[in-house]
């Protein structure tokens, strides 16, 4: 009754698909240099400072550096990619289960230079988009157009936000971990004040930074979520 298990399985779709896919892995390449320069790091400075005590000023120093540098690069990267991807996605679903653009209020579209760039590097992994094909389950094309759009979106959005519920546990779990781990390393070492000040919270300001940028980036996420299935409900009713 709708021809999606068809339109999702075009060269031209599987292109968007193979695009977004691409840009949320850079994006994770991004989040992984991230978390590498902000966790497992703090954790050797704090040993080298309990150990060689004259390394805390460069301790200091590192945390103030790479917090500027994940408040100012790599964080807006990060955000700036996954917003391509996001969009990409939008894009796919506006073509695949009939949307209209511009109804949606989606705002300006992704240069098709970005999809060809991003979708011929996926290419390299994935040659014929065995990974790609099916996006939606074939079973909705059965269905009147208004209900399969319906079941997809929703079950994009199941799928998102089970993916973001995670990640925020997950990050959770590190800074305190990571925190319990810094601050036994600093009574340990018997540090003075200003010394724990520059061996122990100075080297965790960056790991601090990262935890507080994706969680609120992941509320962000869940609120537009939940935007997102309001749309759908008064679609539904169209």
């Amino acid at each position: 009754m709708n021809n999606i298990p068809q339109e999702q399985n075009t060269q031209q779709q599987l292109d968007k698909l193979a695009a977004q896919r691409q840009l949320y892995s850079d994006a994770k390449a991004l989040q992984i240099i991230s978390v590498v320069i902000s966790v497992p790091l703090v954790i050797a400075w704090s040993i080298s400072v309990a150990i060689l005590p004259k390394m805390s000023v460069y301790a200091g120093l590192w945390g103030i550096i790479v917090t500027f540098l994940e408040l100012l690069i790599f964080s807006r990267l990060q955000n700036s990619t996954q917003e391509k991807a996001a969009k990409i996605q939008q894009i796919f679903d506006c073509e695949v289960l009939q949307f209209n653009w511009l109804n949606l209020n989606c705002g300006i579209r992704i240069e098709p230079e970005t999809i060809i760039d991003a979708s011929t590097r996926f290419k390299h992994k994935d040659p014929n988009y065995s990974t790609l094909k099916n996006w939606y389950a074939v079973s909705v094309g059965k269905l009147p157009i208004h209900e399969a759009r319906i079941i997809c979106q929703r079950s994009n959005i199941w799928w998102d936000a089970q993916l973001r519920r995670r990640y925020s546990k997950w990050v959770i779990f590190v800074l305190v971990t990571l925190s319990i781990i810094v601050f036994l390393i600093g009574l340990i070492g018997g540090l003075t004040l200003e010394k724990f000040l520059l061996a122990v919270l100075a080297p965790l300001t960056p790991a601090f930074v990262l935890g507080c940028v994706n969680i609120l980036s992941i509320t962000k996420l869940q609120t537009d979520l939940i935007g997102s299935e309001k749309m759908l409900r008064l679609f539904y009713k169209k």
